[in-house]
């Protein structure tokens, strides 16, 4: 598999501003998950469905400098709603393949480390994850193609399906750096 190499949105400042809007990533800092320790990004991106509230989180182990934690820092969670909102559970070993974290690779890019990842759910579309501090701690996105947007960041990848086991499409959503929300539709 080939790694697509993306531009980031010049200069630091706008990769913060991105960064910044991360919402879920401040509301989930409260809540215990496994993997994860106060100070780490718990909410980069996450992967929502049509059968209910529950969605998988992605959360960034990050150092004292917000750099990548470990040679595998990405770590999947469950959010459960349909339980409440502090409800979280690790993912069972049996979702990995459909909710799990493909390949995992830090990169150097001038000062700063990176990870580019993939999920096993989208093994083509590589994900480009940037942690940055900001008042508060480290805030953390995940950057990819979407449609025509060549550089955009990840919100949520959305699964549509059609009965149980099968899916019918995913959806990636996110926005660009200038705040247009970009969707694209993938088939199974």
């Amino acid at each position: 598999m080939s790694t697509t190499t993306l531009r980031l949105p010049s200069g630091l400042l706008a990769l913060c501003a991105v960064c910044a809007t991360l919402g879920a990533a401040a509301e989930a800092g409260a809540l215990s998950v496994p993997g994860l320790a106060r100070g780490d990004a718990m909410s980069v991106f996450r992967v929502t469905k049509s059968e209910n509230r529950n969605e998988v989180h992605y959360g960034l182990r990050v150092d004292a400098a917000c750099s990548p934690r470990s040679e595998a820092p990405l770590v999947a969670y469950w959010r459960m709603f349909e339980r409440g909102p502090s409800a979280i559970e690790r993912l069972a070993a049996h979702e990995g393949r459909a909710y799990g974290i493909g390949s995992q690779r830090l990169v150097r890019v001038g000062e700063r480390v990176e990870l580019h990842t993939t999920l096993y759910a989208v093994p083509t579309r590589a994900l480009r994850i940037i942690a940055v501090a900001q008042q508060g701690g480290c805030r953390a996105g995940a950057f990819t193609r979407i449609g025509a947007a060549t550089l955009a960041r990840l919100d949520a990848v959305h699964v549509v399906t059609a009965g149980f086991g099968l899916i019918d499409h995913i959806a990636l959503l996110g926005h660009t750096a200038d705040g247009r929300v970009v969707r694209e539709v993938l088939q199974p």
